[in-house]
């Protein structure tokens, strides 16, 4: 943005006859603090847009804190003047970082992903592990590839290092130890182990 000059960023029509002193006070603290005013804008606000309407509100504000005095200094001036930009550029920050909505709670359900009930799967997790709490690891295993991930004998055979007919068969005891131990009836029992 290109550096406006004091002039342009300062009116004496609305400063009263006895602050008129501040003028130039005024317009050389702008001239001096302008460039820093340019880069506190950017690092707060991301570009420099708003910087010389943030300045106009500084300098009003600046004028209005001294003008009751009778005399200050160029430095405090400055100091003051920096204060009440850095604050109008906190404002602006702030708004600018508000949350604000749109629309109805029944626009925001059509744009937010649903969220899953995962009660059934935590409910069918415990369930399992109860059914499956004496059961070996080895076993436990060949049976939740194979009626969990529907892997074939042989994979599961190769996985456990033991042969194919011999893990079908440890699986089948297990499945009727557990079917006696439910109650399940011997039509479901074969269901369950494909009826080999």
């Amino acid at each position: 943005m290109a550096l406006p000059t004091p002039s342009d960023l300062l009116w004496v029509t609305g400063f009263p006859i006895q602050g008129r002193w501040l003028t130039c006070l005024l317009r050389e603290a702008v001239r001096s603090e302008w460039p820093h005013a340019v880069d506190i804008a950017v690092s707060y606000l991301g570009d420099d847009s708003n910087a010389r309407e943030l300045m106009e509100l500084a300098i009003l504000q600046t004028q209005e804190s001294l003008v009751d005095q009778k005399q200050a200094s160029l430095q405090d001036v400055r100091q003051t003047l920096m204060r009440c930009y850095r604050n109008a550029v906190r404002r602006t920050y702030r708004q600018k970082a508000k949350l604000s909505l749109w629309g109805t709670s029944g626009d925001l359900e059509r744009v937010s992903s649903p969220i899953w009930n995962h009660t059934k799967q935590v409910d069918a997790r415990v369930d399992l592990e109860a059914i499956l709490q004496d059961t070996p690891e080895d076993i436990r295993h060949a049976l939740l590839m194979r009626y969990g991930a529907r892997s074939s004998w042989e994979e599961i055979a190769k996985e456990t290092a033991l042969t194919k007919d011999g893990i079908r068969m440890r699986c089948k005891r297990e499945l009727s130890r557990l079917a006696e131990q439910f109650g399940v009836n011997r039509k479901k029992q074969k269901n369950l182990t494909g009826g080999r």
